[in-house]
């Protein structure tokens, strides 16, 4: 499992550069994605002068609350990394306290597996001061031990295709989680991935006290956001036979807990917001559609690229006519958009295109870039709309 972890990450350039001018960095990201390693393990070979704490340990938890500042300032080191950094909240207010003082680029590396801004007085407390970056599971190049692509434009398509498409199927299959898709056995991969989403739904989601969550339907929302073509809140509670007050309800704590990512309409677009699971591991576990694992996993490629090479003003949306199937990833740069359309068939024909027609007509005065990733081999065009095999995104 340590081979797993010891793969080199791509998030770790952008992520020095922010250690060079920010008093605090913060690594935030789901359970098991690989956080800890990454700092303890990785990152401290790369700085000098590192102390690593885990606030899992629960003296640990309790010195921090006993004398917060003490706790942050008797480590005389110049990078402090700190993991679980949410589970003491004083420490936000102190750490603020303390870099208001001394603005030294890199001081403190917080690290959690919980979105900070879930109470106000957190977002408050770093505002100004803290950079963030998001990671996720492995991606597939991470797994493959290839380098990020150097795209920029998105959807970042690569010139040549530089994994097969054998690999692409064992990833769909395996996941990015870095202790999971490892595991050779089958059954043992299985078995981890249920004590993976029974901690989260049993122990990790009742973080959120002040909410009135219940497990069986926390799991049951990450199976139908598996399975339903679109998963948004009113299909889940639909499928669930459940309010959708009390779906929302769960739906926010998981957004936090980084277990299911959100995508929101396009202006103009018809359609609720739709979430995907964190890992295309869970989909196989909980038996998803392959149409679903390649949506999910193409999803997860393109954000992860997004965070790691830092464009952070974009977001990815869908777009939705009345009358035909959605494209999946739409994203606007200035007068330009660019969407992506994801088929699981290895053929395209014309109806595939239609809903293109329709981004058109709504943007007329922008420059539509419109894409189609689909199962086949070749790259061509059918009028202006451009394919190409799903491979090349990575």
């Amino acid at each position: 499992m340590a081979m797993a972890h010891e793969r080199a990450r791509q998030c770790l350039s952008l992520l020095l550069k922010k250690i060079g001018f920010s008093p605090i960095v913060s690594i935030q990201g789901p359970r098991q994605c690989g956080k800890s390693y990454l700092a303890k393990n990785i990152l401290s070979k790369k700085l000098k002068s590192t102390e690593f704490i885990t606030l899992d340990s629960s003296s640990m938890r309790k010195q921090a609350e006993a004398s917060p500042r003490f706790f942050l300032t008797a480590p005389e080191v110049e990078h402090l990394i700190i993991d679980e950094f949410q589970k003491v909240p004083i420490l936000f207010d102190e750490v603020k306290a303390i870099v208001d003082e001394n603005r030294r680029p890199g001081r403190f590396i917080i690290l959690g597996s919980t979105e900070f801004s879930i109470e106000a007085k957190i977002k408050e407390s770093l505002t100004g001061r803290l950079s963030r970056i998001r990671i996720f599971p492995m991606n597939l190049s991470e797994v493959k031990k290839i380098e990020l692509n150097s795209i920029k434009k998105f959807p970042f398509l690569y010139p040549t295709q530089r994994v097969p498409r054998t690999e692409v199927f064992r990833y769909l299959k395996n996941g990015g989680l870095p202790g999971i898709f490892v595991v050779k056995s089958e059954l043992e991969r299985k078995s981890l991935m249920k004590d993976w989403i029974d901690l989260t739904v049993n122990r990790d989601l009742f973080q959120f006290s002040d909410k009135k969550l219940d497990s069986d339907i926390a799991e049951g929302i990450l199976f139908q956001i598996a399975h339903l073509e679109e998963a948004s809140a009113i299909n889940i509670a639909r499928a669930m036979g459940k309010s959708i007050t009390v779906i929302s309800r769960h739906l926010k704590p998981l957004q936090d807990l980084f277990i299911i990512n959100e995508v929101k309409p396009f202006s103009k677009s018809a359609g609720k917001p739709i979430f995907y699971l964190c890992d295309v591991g869970l989909l196989d576990y909980l038996n998803a559609p392959m149409a679903k694992k390649i949506e999910t996993w193409i999803n997860l490629e393109l954000k992860s690229q997004l965070s790691y090479k830092g464009i952070f003003d974009d977001k990815i949306c869908f777009f939705r006519s009345l009358r035909s199937q959605p494209i999946h990833f739409v994203n606007q740069s200035g007068k330009s958009i660019t969407a992506v359309k994801v088929i699981h068939a290895e053929h395209v024909d014309r109806r595939d295109i239609l809903v293109f027609e329709s981004l058109k007509k709504k943007y007329s005065t922008f420059h539509i870039n419109s894409i189609i990733l689909y199962g086949g081999e070749n790259q061509f065009a059918l009028d202006d709309v451009h394919v190409y095999p799903w491979e090349r995104i990575v």
